[in-house]
């Protein structure tokens, strides 16, 4: 009961294509590249106005730079994750820290970016909005997933003095 917490237990008849259903949908969600699709488009929603992830879904804010966001990185069996770019099975900790291979998954882009190109270890993506195209990966004229993050307006890491001072001085972007 909602309003007393009080717990009660209620048996229910096996349902074979319903449980069929609910296991097909858990393992869609689990082992899915892409992140669940938005509630509603309104950020006012009262769901979406307690989520955690507002900023990310309806500000066009990236998520943190950890495993669980990066390309690299695949779902598999008993609730482990499979990092494609080292061929390792991270620990929790090591998911919440990432690592400096990490590239934003493409589908974390979708809302506001449009991939145009990739390779192995980087790719390249237009801001929607502006036209401006990126390029984000290993090498260091690419800009890492941690600069992408650390701006809050994209189109600055397009401005020719921050190029030219990122090149210059080996520099990176920091918050």
């Amino acid at each position: 009961n909602k309003n007393t917490d009080e717990l009660y237990g209620e048996r229910v008849e096996y349902d074979k294509p319903h449980a069929r259903e609910a296991i097909d949908k858990a393992c869609h969600v689990i082992f899915s590249t892409a992140p669940p699709n938005k509630l509603t488009e309104d950020p006012s929603f009262f769901k979406c106005k307690f989520c955690d992830h507002q900023a990310v879904c309806h500000q066009g804010k990236l998520p943190p730079v950890n495993c669980r966001t990066c390309m690299h990185s695949t779902p598999v069996e008993n609730g482990q994750w499979l990092c494609e770019r080292y061929q390792l099975n991270p620990t929790d900790d090591q998911q919440r820290w990432g690592c400096q291979s990490h590239m934003f998954n493409p589908h974390l882009l979708y809302p506001w970016a449009e991939v145009l190109d990739s390779g192995d270890y980087w790719y390249q993506f237009v801001i929607k909005a502006t036209g401006e195209i990126i390029t984000t990966g290993e090498a260091p004229q690419h800009y890492k997933s941690s600069e992408l993050r650390a701006v809050s307006d994209l189109s600055l890491l397009k401005d020719k003095n921050v190029e030219a001072i990122r090149e210059y001085f080996d520099a990176k972007v920091v918050a």
